[in-house]
């Protein structure tokens, strides 16, 4: 295992952490991010991720670039994936990393870390088959976690590998004072004035296993609909394929107009930071209950 001591003192002008999952895990790899910014004040730090997920860490202070990657051309394949990927790779070149933190453990990601050129590079040991020699390509390794070890400490432990502190483990999401006035509007325009209460409701995620059956969807929101005033936006995963509409149960027992969804940016024009700056609007005076399939809705919330 490759370890060259900590790196704290140490002059490293830049930094690019790799994050290149899903929406939920960009956020949870916020806490490493600002204990970077923390040990190098003056340091510039760029995040790599995959596109689709950047609005997780837009307006950071902590983050002075993102590099995004276009995953619509890797899925497309052909010569349109490799002309991504070195357009990609020109980027991170383009940056010149004094520390690469890879928070993955693919092989791609091992790979991106030493093409990227920095002189010292964090990554977690490989928990699986791969690349024979991977961990070669790192000059600080975290032991691999335990399989319940949360994903923000994970992430901790990576840049703990190179001697940097951990940080505070709370999410950093931002709102601008424009998010929140695109959420207020938002809000209006499904029936939710200023001052009313509301409830957050995300039947649908991307990863269908996660999701509840139409009739216990109904049934939850008949319970919210006794309980509270419950208004929103009819909601529709991320297929385009409505959830819980139509449903008998809803149209008569539950006699609300719509649901509050994340998934109303497909029909909507309804983007993920606007349904966070949403549930961020006068939250702590204004949402009464917040219940989602997937994670991220109760992370930015």
């Amino acid at each position: 295992m490759a370890m060259a001591g900590s790196l704290l003192g140490r002059d490293i002008r830049s930094i690019l952490v790799f994050k290149q999952r899903n929406i939920g895990d960009v956020l949870l790899s916020t806490p490493a991010i600002h204990a970077l910014r923390i040990a190098w004040p003056q340091a510039r730090i760029a995040v790599a991720v995959n596109s689709g997920t950047e609005a997780m860490i837009e307006g950071n202070p902590d983050i002075d670039r993102v590099i995004v990657f276009d995953r619509s051309a890797r899925d497309a394949g052909g010569a349109g994936r490799w002309r991504e990927e070195g357009r990609f790779l020109g980027e991170i070149r383009a940056w010149r990393p004094d520390l690469a933190v890879q928070l993955t453990e693919g092989d791609r990601g091992a790979i991106l870390a030493f093409l990227s050129g920095a002189r010292f590079r964090a990554g977690l040991v490989p928990g699986r088959r791969g690349l024979w020699g991977k961990e070669k390509l790192f000059t600080h390794l975290s032991p691999l976690p335990s399989l319940y070890r949360h994903a923000v400490l994970r992430d901790l432990d990576v840049i703990g590998a190179a001697g940097i502190p951990p940080a505070d483990p709370g999410l950093r999401f931002f709102f601008t004072e424009e998010d929140r006035s695109r959420a207020s509007a938002l809000l209006s325009g499904v029936g939710v004035p200023d001052g009313v209460p509301y409830a957050v409701v995300q039947p649908g995620s991307r990863w269908k296993f996660k999701c509840w059956t139409d009739a216990g969807n109904a049934g939850l929101l008949a319970h919210l609909a006794r309980r509270h005033r419950v208004a929103g936006a009819r909601a529709h995963d991320f297929d385009d394929q409505p959830l819980v509409e139509d449903h008998p149960f809803v149209d008569a027992a539950v006699g609300i107009e719509r649901l509050v969804s994340e998934q109303t940016e497909v029909r909507g024009g309804v983007g993920l930071r606007d349904v966070d700056a949403a549930r961020a609007h006068r939250f702590a005076q204004r949402r009464r209950q917040i219940l989602g399939a997937d994670m991220r809705l109760l992370q930015a919330g």
